[in-house]
């Protein structure tokens, strides 16, 4: 389970959105949700003068367990890093990974394309 990054700007996007940067002290640090020209969002976030941009769905291979122990992955993680979670989320959220259960808002990425 992980909010991975698709890219990290040195750039701050709300400095760039303002046209300046606002100052320490100024900073409207947070995200900002930005829809791109496909019609799929992504989540930009504000980290000391950086962006980081993840996508709107965390990647999530938690209904892949079964096939995974098959190809011999013993130990996976999660990451709570780059987005907000309260701690009731990352409870629910851990402990549907720990049963297997798919979480609804997770994707797979590549890996239904197959492992070569």
């Amino acid at each position: 389970y992980q909010d991975t990054p698709l890219f990290i700007s040195a750039s701050c996007a709300n400095a760039n959105l303002a046209g300046k940067c606002q100052g320490a002290g100024e900073c409207r640090c947070g995200s900002l949700v930005l829809r791109l020209a496909g019609g799929e969002t992504v989540l930009a976030i504000q980290d000391q003068g950086r962006t980081i941009v993840v996508g709107d769905k965390p990647y999530c291979l938690a209904s892949r367990f079964a096939e995974l122990g098959e190809m011999g992955v013993r130990q996976v993680r999660a990451d709570f890093i780059w987005q907000s979670y309260t701690p009731e989320e990352v409870r629910t959220i851990w402990r549907s990974l720990r049963t297997g259960r798919e979480l609804p808002a997770g994707h797979t990425g590549n890996f239904t394309r197959g492992l070569q």
